[in-house]
């Protein structure tokens, strides 16, 4: 998710609004920390560290147990968790002041990179089989999607074109989706895995799509929409045809980002209801019971991957 790539709506927002969201946030929080309990895994993201740089951290399924997983010297942003939930990739800024493709394991060690580029590469996403990384790139001047091995070999380019082509997101099934467009009209597309058989899933001349995400069994893709004649931003989800399209939220404030819960059935996403802050938010798949999730005093909390635990280890007898 890129924090520039639309306008936020600070500005268009009466202080007596801003005041009335923050007084209805003191109450959502006050019961948001057990909105859906369930063996979800964990909620990662990036958020500021106490220097102001980024930094990818992880909470619970519940918005509990925050844990800083990265240094602010990397300036960490845009985690995405592998499918086994053993591993994260996310853009980090290296020594050389590019942003590379960086893996680590959940807990934030053993970090090397992945990519070693001039051009910036962001916005990773694992294969189902966690074999190989997508992600964007303007390594050939413009942003386009590649994809990698998870160790760094055999880049591979699967969009080649003059407008602009990010968050990426790929589909147990296999389909790769992202957003394709100019800086003001993007459409959600998707295509396999080799770059082929391309296809415009929204085709919308009237609205910004952005931020696809696949349900875990590969047959839904929620994204975020902003309409031409509105400065907000709204949840939709679609069948991975195109068909079924529908809206989730309608809060005048902006809605982005969102994910699926690894069992399909929740979706996070993030929100500046409060005061204009962005903050972790969840909901039912069918976009009932939108509650906050987590939110930190100062700091933003963007670009959520929602990501299964680990299976535990069996004991040899």
């Amino acid at each position: 998710m890129h924090a520039l790539r639309r306008p936020r709506r600070a500005a268009a927002i009466a202080v007596a609004v801003v005041a009335s969201l923050a007084l209805l946030a003191i109450a959502m929080t006050q019961g948001a920390q057990a909105a859906f309990p369930g063996p979800n895994g964990d909620i990662f993201f990036h958020t500021q560290g106490n220097g102001g740089d980024s930094i990818i951290a992880r909470v619970n399924a519940k918005g509990k147990k925050f844990k800083k997983l990265t240094p602010e010297a990397i300036d960490a942003t845009d985690v995405a968790v592998s499918p086994d939930g053993k591993r994260i990739a996310f853009e980090c800024e290296l020594e050389n002041g590019g942003s590379e493709i960086c893996v680590a394991d959940r807990n934030g060690k053993r970090r090397r990179a992945v990519t070693n580029h001039p051009a910036s590469d962001s916005d990773p996403a694992w294969s189902p089989d966690g074999k190989w990384i997508v992600f964007e790139s303007d390594r050939d001047g413009d942003d386009e999607i590649y994809k990698v091995r998870a160790n760094g070999k055999r880049l591979r380019q699967l969009t080649k074109n003059n407008i602009r082509d990010e968050d990426p997101s790929w589909s147990s099934k296999g389909l790769i989706a992202w957003e394709s467009g100019d800086s003001n009209i993007q459409d959600i597309w998707v295509m396999r895995a080799n770059g082929k058989r391309k296809r415009n899933l929204t085709k919308s001349p009237l609205a910004d799509d952005g931020d696809p995400n696949f349900s875990p069994n590969g047959k839904l893709i929620a994204w975020d929409r902003e309409p031409a004649d509105d400065a907000n931003e709204y949840i939709w989800v679609m069948r991975v045809n195109g068909k079924g399209k529908r809206q989730l939220t309608t809060h005048f404030a902006g809605d982005e980002d969102p994910v699926f819960s690894p069992n399909g059935k929740l979706i996070a996403f993030v929100s500046d209801r409060r005061a204009d802050q962005d903050d972790l938010y969840v909901m039912r798949a069918n976009g009932k019971r939108q509650r906050l999730l987590y939110g930190s005093t100062g700091a933003i909390e963007q670009g959520p991957n929602w990501g299964r635990k680990p299976a535990k280890k069996r004991k040899r007898r």
